[in-house]
């Protein structure tokens, strides 16, 4: 997805409040949608790093709503963890967000693009891949305290920031348009996906009937539980921040569990091309469901509890739909750094949904006797 990118980042920075100069800055993080930076000051309060973002006003069509939603999250957030932490620690715990000069929480810049800075958060680190148990179990249970601490967030309801995201129907037709348009003539490139998601089209059904038919509730969920998207403390490895508030509207808690478990279950990369390396890894989903679990208490019902495995099976499909997609259209939303790269992505995630498909039954023994030790520990 391509914005306008005649901007001069010095100049974008100097329109924030910061006390001290602006020294220095750099490209910042691998995100898929954003451009970010990471800008260094000297003598400011708050003193040192900040991460300043340009905002892909493409994917995200109304920045100052966005923000609205962010705001109000950030500081629901920081209410609820008032009691838990002393000032300088609940700095740590929630999202910062730095005015500009005239006092708003985002720049809009001459060639329309906008800009937001936050405070960075010291002595932290995030992976888009973790290997170690104990760091693994604090990214899952970030990301379910993350979906206890909203649960009571007041009205009104939250902006849609992104139209439809999580909705299967929507991205199944979206598909089906692509494919038949094949404006990139990618179609022979990815015949084989293509029959799959046709395949599997059956599967895009089941979230809405299970909403329709009040099994599962409407709640405000993150929408992109990647796990580079918690930060951990650099010197302990526990959990610290949930980041990335950006997708937080009303969900279902199948899609942040279901999207955790897509990111983390297997060890490889995102858009790894030996599919062989691609499946289930039992004790890595023991780590998240239990973690996740913990993170949320008793906050999800026993139905929520027992779908989370199609959680886990329905965020491959709709994303790597999403990848493929993309791909059809010529490369038009994710950032790709090379050809091919999202029917990469694609594949790896309907690789990762096979095999989560062929451990079905093995997912859900565990993930009931993750829900059985957490009503224990609740009593």
């Amino acid at each position: 997805m391509s914005v306008r990118n005649n901007f001069d980042v010095a100049v974008v920075a100097a329109q924030f409040q910061f006390d001290g100069e602006v020294l220095d800055y750099k490209p910042f993080g691998n995100g898929h949608l954003h451009d970010t930076f990471l800008v260094r000051t000297g003598n400011a309060h708050p003193p040192g790093l900040f991460v300043l973002q340009r905002i892909n006003h493409l994917a995200f069509k109304n920045p100052p709503l966005l923000m609205e939603n962010i705001s109000r999250i950030s500081g629901h957030l920081r209410k609820k963890l008032a009691s838990r932490y002393a000032e300088e620690e609940l700095a740590r715990r929630v999202l910062t967000v730095v005015p500009t000069r005239d006092g708003r929480d985002l720049f809009n810049d001459d060639a329309g693009n906008f800009w937001r800075v936050y405070v960075h958060i010291n002595n932290t680190c995030s992976y888009d891949v973790i290997d170690d148990a104990d760091r693994l179990y604090e990214a899952a249970f970030m990301f379910g305290q993350f979906l206890d601490l909203v649960g009571d967030l007041p009205l009104p309801p939250l902006h849609e920031t992104i139209r439809a995201f999580h909705d299967g129907q929507v991205r199944f037709t979206d598909f089906k348009e692509s494919a038949a348009a094949d404006c990139c003539n990618r179609g022979t490139q990815a015949a084989a996906e293509i029959d799959f998601v046709f395949k599997h089209a059956g599967l895009f059904q089941r979230i809405p009937a299970l909403i329709t038919d009040g099994k599962i509730p409407l709640r405000p969920t993150h929408n992109d539980t990647k796990v580079n998207n918690v930060l951990l403390d650099s010197t302990d490895g526990k959990g610290v921040c949930v980041i990335d508030l950006d997708t937080v509207m009303y969900g279902t808690a199948l899609y942040d569990f279901g999207d955790l478990v897509r990111t983390a279950l297997s060890s490889r990369a995102e858009d790894e091309r030996d599919l062989v390396t691609v499946f289930v890894e039992p004790a890595r989903y023991k780590v998240l469901v239990n973690g996740f679990l913990a993170g949320a208490g008793n906050g999800l019902n026993e139905a929520e509890c027992a779908e989370l495995v199609f959680g886990a099976e329905f965020m491959p499909l709709i994303i790597g739909t999403r990848f493929l997609t993309d791909f059809l259209r010529g490369d038009t939303y994710f950032k790709v750094h090379r050809p091919g790269q999202n029917l990469d992505r694609c594949r790896r995630q309907f690789k990762l949904l096979e095999s989560i498909m062929e451990n079905e039954d093995l997912l859900k023994a565990i993930t009931m006797d993750a829900a059985t030790a957490q009503r224990a520990r609740a009593v």
